[in-house]
């Protein structure tokens, strides 16, 4: 029980953090000279994993996320690493732990998934010489 209770602490701590360093402006903007076509747009600035998370519940982010997965609109995330794709640090150690975590089901599991980009950007190296 303790073992939970100080990741349950770490957890509160950590999302006190990130709503105080979370930088958010939103703008819309109307595009287009005879048809114009509106366009909201948020940017945010914030902890590279913020929305990856599933220790969130019950933050808005989340909810807009759930009631958008199956629209039309496109949304995702840009994670940039070091070239080094098959060694787990930083960025990608907490990535991958992320994913694990995730009761995803639309996707391959994330090792299958790095195999197949190392396969492939093999591939175009190949092509390329």
């Amino acid at each position: 029980m303790g073992k939970w209770a100080d990741e349950e602490n770490d957890v509160e701590e950590e999302l006190l953090l990130m709503k105080e360093t979370l930088l958010e402006e939103s703008f819309t903007i109307h595009l287009g000279s005879q048809m114009k076509q509106m366009h909201n747009i948020r940017i945010l600035s914030a902890p590279v994993l913020h929305f990856c998370r599933s220790d969130y519940r019950g933050c808005p982010e989340r909810l807009q996320t759930a009631l958008s997965l199956y629209s039309n609109d496109l949304h995702g995330i840009v994670v940039i690493t070091d070239n080094s794709i098959a060694t787990y640090t930083g960025v990608n150690k907490e990535f991958t732990e992320v994913c694990q975590m995730s009761t995803e089901f639309h996707f391959q599991p994330v090792e299958e998934q790095m195999e197949k980009i190392r396969s492939t950007v093999k591939e175009a190296a190949n092509w390329r010489s």
